[in-house]
């Protein structure tokens, strides 16, 4: 349960961190290109909220996942598909290539290793702290 609250406390501080980005932030790099790298962690924190143990599977589906959506970008699916009147399609996958987009999304990916990895650390630290505490 101590993983999970860590999951929910990611993805709450990097939702909100999110929509400050999209509400006031009004440039050409932090909006663009941090705001793309915070997707990634922020879904993989969503769905590892549901499911802590799939961690180790929920990363690189979401990397996976934001690469397709770039790549469909790039070929240009939304129109191929007769979607493009639907406006929340094109929200959703967006309608501009950005090469740049690939290399956010990497580093969100592992951004969130990172967050975990030093979250992981952090809790084997205090328990063997603590375990010699109560020696």
């Amino acid at each position: 349960m101590h993983s999970r609250r860590f999951h929910i406390l990611m993805l709450v501080v990097i939702c909100c961190i999110e929509l400050y980005i999209g509400l006031y932030v009004r440039d050409q790099f932090i909006r663009p290109f941090i705001g793309d790298l915070l997707i990634v962690p922020l879904m993989c924190f969503f769905f590892s909220s549901l499911w802590p143990k799939r961690w180790p599977l929920i990363v690189p589906l979401m990397w996976a996942f934001a690469l397709s959506v770039e790549f469909a970008q790039y070929f240009d699916l939304v129109p191929r598909l007769g979607l493009s009147h639907i406006p929340m399609v094109n929200i959703l996958i967006g309608r501009v290539y950005d090469p740049l987009d690939l290399l956010a999304y990497s580093l969100g990916a592992l951004l969130a290793v990172g967050l975990y990895v030093a979250h992981m650390r952090w809790v084997s630290v205090r328990q063997r702290a603590l375990s010699t505490l109560l020696k």
